[in-house]
C-alpha cells in the first residue's frame, strides 16, 4: 500500500513521538523507504539596524544549522532502524520566497518524490511550552 513514506520533524520531543508508528505502518505495509525530513528556518538576525549579517557570515550559519539537523536526524534513525526499511535524512535548504512556510516545503517534497504517506505529530512545541511538556508524547 505504502511504499514511500517522509516523516517530518522539527527538532522537538512531540515530533518524534511519531517515529515507533512510522516504524509500525512501515512493518505492516511493506513499506520501502522512510525519509527524516526536515526543513532548515532562514537565517534572520534583527538587529537595531546599525549591524547586519554579511552574506558569509549567513552562509556560515546556514552551513552550522545544517550539520546541526543532520546530526540531529542520524540520532533520531538510531531510535528506530528498521532492517527492513531504507532509511534516509534530508534536510532541505531555507524557506525562502518559493518556499515560504514549511508547510509548503513539506508538500512541495512529497509531491516531487512521489510520497505516498506524511506523518506528523500534531505541533510540536517551542519556547516555555517545549520546557513544561518536555517532548513527551
Amino acid at each position: 500500500m505504502y511504499k514511500n513514506i517522509v516523516v517530518p520533524l522539527d527538532g522537538s520531543g512531540l515530533a518524534e513521538c511519531v517515529l515507533p508508528h512510522a516504524e509500525n505502518i512501515a512493518k505492516g505495509n511493506d513499506v520501502e523507504n522512510i525519509t527524516l525530513l526536515h526543513v532548515l528556518p532562514p537565517v534572520e538576525i534583527t538587529t537595531g539596524g546599525w549591524y547586519s549579517l554579511s552574506e558569509q557570515q549567513r552562509k556560515d550559519a546556514e552551513s552550522t544549522n545544517k550539520t546541526f539537523a543532520e546530526n540531529y536526524l542520524k540520532k533520531a534513525v538510531t531510535q528506530v532502524k528498521s532492517d527492513k526499511v531504507k532509511w534516509e535524512i534530508i534536510t532541505m535548504p531555507p524557506a525562502r520566497e518559493t518556499t515560504p512556510r514549511i508547510a509548503d516545503a513539506i508538500a512541495g517534497y512529497a509531491d516531487k518524490n512521489k510520497v505516498d504517506l506524511i506523518i506528523l505529530a500534531t505541533h510540536g512545541r517551542s519556547g516555555p511550552s517545549r520546557s513544561i511538556h518536555q517532548g513527551k508524547c
